[in-house]
């Protein structure tokens, strides 16, 4: 187009000119100050983006696709582009993992001939991992060549402290080799003294085996060796995937000629979705305590019948027991219940989902103790089944549930070696009882845990 140079177009069009230069020295202020002031990246995924960058360089493969981020509060692996089914995930030479070989298994084992084989391996992923952590080993620079600003804890997120989370489990160490584990930690300190760094005292050197510990229970993964046996190992990369439910790996595993390990996608991924592992059909109590958290709607859930009781303690009571029955039916949409005798009719049961989180069905099992535990007068019982349950309140009826689950797991009888020989027919049998009184110690002792955060000053956790 012509433009118009005569006087009245220069003058509208000149204060125009300075408003746009205004409105991009603001522009390219803003910009500046959230480059300058944005939040940096937390120190787990600035730690896994240099394990990525570390594998790398010293002869790994990561598909080129995949990076580090932090999209939903958790850490995870992405997809930046297209990842094809077959793709090459990751390939890690051995020599840059940490394992559990036969000969560490072998020292393990005799400073710790009690302990199960299984703990033995994670204890050797643990001291190999402190080793070359303390010491800088350059066999292990995917775990040791990280940016000065992310310490190697900082590759990890804090809930990965698996020892640290030893209040969730259970009571009878003949049922979990924690604390025999924590034995072991100790005597491989002390016998072992000789392989650490001389730097470290004793209670450092106690806590960095325990860390490894719980990295090792946290990430190791199970390989078979070629003589038949299995090993853990901690393998680069592959150990930051997130856990997604399911029966079956989401991946396939393989060796190369070369003897590296490797990971191959076992489906598309689109851009900006997460590659993910399932970790195993593991209900959220044994998520919890192994890996640090719970996932919404588990699959692989157990389930135990909880019975309310709203039985009147007299004759005198029958009319606000009634009424708390009826207003317990009503919350959960069922029929109201005639009282004039007493029967079964008296009881509701709820599902307790023996999990280390409680489940939806958990909650209406809080409401209804509430609702048989209140003692509010019988007119204002239908009024107060939906009123916000007070902490203190809360914490009494968490009390109750632990209690009840603690004498059910007592009531579970124990299996002793003799019985295990002697039932080799009914072996799932005896394996069910045993896993439903670890499962219910392990709820006790979350619903005690939550009872003390709910209301600190009293109803404090058991020893």
């Amino acid at each position: 187009k012509r433009r118009d140079h005569t006087p009245e177009a220069h003058d509208t069009e000149e204060p125009r000119q300075r408003r746009k230069g205004v409105l991009l020295l603001i522009g390219a202020l803003v910009l500046g100050a959230s480059y300058l002031f944005a939040k940096p990246p937390p120190l787990d995924v600035k730690g896994g983006e240099a394990q990525l960058d570390a594998l790398r360089k010293h002869g790994g493969k990561v598909h080129k696709s995949l990076v580090i981020k932090d999209a939903i509060g958790v850490r995870g692996v992405y997809a930046s582009g297209m990842v094809k089914k077959g793709d090459v995930l990751f390939q890690v030479p051995m020599q840059l993992t940490v394992r559990s070989s036969s000969e560490s298994q072998q020292e393990i084992a005799s400073v710790c001939p009690t302990v199960s084989e299984s703990s033995i391996r994670h204890i050797v992923v643990s001291k190999g991992l402190v080793k070359f952590i303390g010491r800088g080993d350059t066999t292990s620079v995917v775990f040791t060549g990280l940016p000065q600003d992310v310490s190697w804890l900082g590759m990890f997120s804090p809930h990965d402290k698996y020892y640290q989370r030893s209040w969730l489990l259970d009571f009878d160490q003949r049922h979990h080799q924690f604390d025999q584990d924590m034995e072991c930690i100790d005597l491989v300190w002390a016998k072992l003294r000789g392989q650490f760094p001389a730097t470290w005292s004793e209670d450092e050197g106690i806590r960095q085996l325990r860390w490894g510990y719980g990295m090792s229970k946290s990430y190791a993964l199970s390989l078979p060796t070629p003589t038949g046996g299995l090993e853990k190992v901690l393998v680069p990369g592959m150990m930051l995937l997130n856990h997604e439910p399911g029966t079956k790996h989401h991946q396939e595993y393989t060796f190369a000629e070369d003897g590296s390990f490797v990971m191959i996608a076992g489906r598309d991924y689109r851009r900006g979705e997460q590659v993910k592992e399932t970790y195993g059909p593991q209900d959220n109590a044994e998520l919890w305590y192994t890996f640090g958290f719970t996932i919404a709607n588990n699959p692989t859930r157990q389930q135990l019948p909880f019975a309310v009781s709203f039985l009147p303690h007299d004759l005198g009571d029958r009319d606000v027991a009634c009424a708390r029955l009826n207003a317990a039916r009503a919350f959960l949409q069922l029929p109201a219940a005639k009282c004039g005798e007493l029967g079964p009719v008296w009881t509701i049961t709820i599902p307790l989902t023996l999990d280390a989180k409680p489940h939806p069905e958990n909650d209406q099992l809080i409401r209804i103790l509430f609702i048989s535990h209140m003692n509010e007068p019988a007119s204002d019982i239908k009024g107060h089944a939906y009123r916000p349950i007070a902490p203190e309140e809360e914490a009494d009826l968490c009390n109750l549930i632990g209690a009840e689950m603690v004498k059910r797991a007592e009531a579970i009888p124990e299996v002793t070696p003799k019985e295990v020989a002697r039932a080799v027919e009914d072996k799932h049998v005896l394996r069910l009882q045993m896993e439903t009184r670890r499962a219910l110690q392990l709820t006790s002792n979350y619903w005690y845990h939550l009872a003390d955060k709910l209301h600190p000053e009293g109803n404090p956790m058991p020893e």
